[in-house]
Formats: structure tokens, sequence, C-alpha cells
């Protein structure tokens, strides 16, 4: 028919306009706008599924009241239930629907339209047209199909913006590292070291807090040997799987905390202290444990740490561990040499007499 010949028409040219935009964000934006306009609607959407955390978070909300950064779990409302089918989902009167989320109460929408973006097997997230309170549109089935298709030509095109993303960003994060690795080389001085390690890290993860504990191999506790802006008293130790420094130092694996004064697993030493969001790391090389990094939040923040916060303050702890290593070998081969020379003035005293 001569309106299916103009759909696809119209779908290969939207096809030609999103295939050279880069930008992630400014892909997602024009995704958007041309589903609106190719279905009519007043208003659309884009939720982008992260597979770590097994949810959609909305990216774009266009002539929509829906909060961005709104997350969903597989099957929580709509966007979750289309993500979890991968089957589109029409919805009449979305303010009656049972299925909405209570993320959503007194959101003003009534039609709605979403489709799963998947590219090649993988979800890539869920794409939504809608329209407002006021009108009496429904979206039919023949809606559904067009928006499908053009769900499919977009998820593989959203799915190489967010993997070139990444590759810069990890390319960015390994600049930082070798720059910020490399200015550590240069430091002699133990205790300016450790300080300067925990600032990096603070900086790196844009965290308002930062310590670290160092291992001490002969009684088998942490340290606190450094604390910026924390609870952490200096000197405080920690026995192997005690707390949550505790634990990282035993599993020698990152861990994250998103609220401590409510996490079962917190030392007694910080019983009621205002600690939120943590973020900690295993300082090791070559096998041997050397320390435990950490970055953190007053329990006033909502900021959280992500997985790929925990994996970028891996690398740094595993950097940093190495020159720590260095910097204390450094110091006792002179308080030994110092040592040594003390003895041996003690011992020509000795003779001279």
């Amino acid at each position: 028919s001569e309106q299916r010949a103009n759909q696809f028409a119209a779908l290969y040219e939207i096809t030609n306009d999103i295939a050279n935009e880069q930008d992630l964000h400014a892909l997602l934006t024009i995704i958007v706008e041309r589903a609106t306009h190719l279905l009519k609607a007043t208003g659309g959407g884009l939720y982008l599924y992260e597979a770590a955390q097994q949810e959609v978070v909305c990216f774009i909300a266009q002539k929509v009241s829906v909060p961005i950064g709104t997350r969903l779990k597989l099957g929580e409302g709509m966007a979750g239930k289309v993500a979890q089918t991968r089957q589109a989902l029409i919805v009449d009167n979305y303010q009656t629907w049972e299925g909405r989320s209570r993320k959503y109460d007194g959101v003003a929408i009534k039609a709605v339209l979403e489709v799963p973006m998947i590219y090649r097997g993988e979800l890539i997230g869920v794409l939504v047209v809608e329209e407002s309170s006021d009108l009496k549109r429904a979206f039919s089935e023949e809606d559904a199909r067009l928006l499908s298709l053009f769900a499919a030509q977009a998820a593989s095109t959203v799915r190489n913006a967010r993997l070139l993303e990444e590759t810069k960003r990890r390319a960015n994060e390994f600049s930082v590292l070798y720059e910020t690795t490399r200015d550590l080389a240069g430091e002699g001085d133990l205790n300016t070291l450790l300080a300067t390690i925990v600032e990096r890290a603070r900086t790196m993860l844009n965290a308002t807090r930062g310590g670290l504990y160092l291992y001490d191999v002969s009684a088998q506790e942490l340290i606190a040997t450094v604390e910026q802006n924390t609870e952490i008293k200096i000197g405080a130790r920690l026995k192997l799987g005690e707390g949550m420094a505790g634990k990282v130092a035993q599993t020698r694996q990152p861990m994250i905390v998103d609220h401590y004064q409510t996490w079962e697993g917190r030392s007694p030493q910080y019983e009621g202290f205002p600690i939120g969001a943590v973020a900690q790391a295993p300082m090791i090389y070559r096998g041997e444990l050397i320390g435990v990094l950490l970055v953190e939040e007053t329990n006033e923040s909502s900021r959280t740490f992500s997985e790929d916060d925990a994996r970028l303050l891996s690398l740094f702890a595993a950097q940093a561990a190495s020159v720590v290593r260095n910097a204390r070998l450094l110091e006792e081969t002179k308080r030994r040499a110092d040592e040594f020379l003390a003895l041996h003035e003690i011992t020509r005293d000795i003779s001279a007499q």
C-alpha cells in the first residue's frame, strides 16, 4: 500500500540520519525525536539497559514529565516488562493500568507504546512514544510494528555509540592512571606518598572522603595509616575479615557498600559513624597484600559508587601497591643502613678504648 511504502521510506531516511551520529546523548535525543515524529505522538523517551544491575535507566524524556535517571528493575512498570519480555506493549490508559510503576504515580501519561531495542539478541534498551492525558488517541498493532522496525534499526547504532563512548572513557582512565602512577613513582617519602595516593583516589572517583590501611603481616592486621575527611582513627586496627576493609583484605576483592551505617558487616569500631556509600579495593603487588584503599561519602550524600568506580579504584590500587612496596623497602633499607652505621660507630668507640 502507499501508506506502507511511505513508512518504509521514512524509516530509511531516519536510519540514515542517525547512522553517522557518534555522540551517545545526541544520538539518543535524535532517535526519540524521530520516533515521536514517525508515530505522530506528543512525546517520547528512551531507556538504556544496564546488564550488571539488570535495570533500565531513563536517559531521554521529551515532552513528558518522566524524571531523567529513573531506574526500573526488569519486570517493573511498563519499560521493565518490555525489557523482560522483549515484546512490544501497548497501554491505552497508563494512569489506570494496574502494572504501572509507583515511581510514575501522578505523571500525566495516557496512551503509551513501548518496544524493545535489540541487537543480535542483546537487549540495548526500550523506546517509548506516548500521548498526554488530555488526548484520546490509542496506539495500534500497526504502530507497534512500525516502531519495532525503527527500534531494531536504532539498536545497532546505539550499541556502537556506547562501545565507542566506553572505549574513550577507558582510554581516558588509563591515561590518568599512567600519569598518576608516574607522579607517585618520584615520591620517596612514604607518608607523603600514602597521602598523595588517597588524594588522587578521591579526585579520580570524585569522592569527598578517602583513607588507606596498611597490612601488618606479623600481626595479620590492617592499620589505619591515612585519613582524609573520614571518621577513621589513625592507628586503628582491623583483623582480617573484620569490617569492610578486613573483608576486602581477606577476599582480595573490591567491595561496594551503599549505606555503611546500616550495613550488617560493619566493624563495632565504626558503629554510629555518619558514613554513607563506600568503595574499597585491595592493594596487591605480585600476590603480596600491601593494604586497602578506600573512598567514601557522608550519610547525608545520596551518591553511591558503581561497579565501574570499583574497577577504576582497583586498577589504581594495584598501581599504587607497587609504588608503596618500593617506598617501604627503601625506608627499611635506610633504617637498616642507619642501624648498621650506628653499630659500626659504637664498635669503633669501644675498640678505641
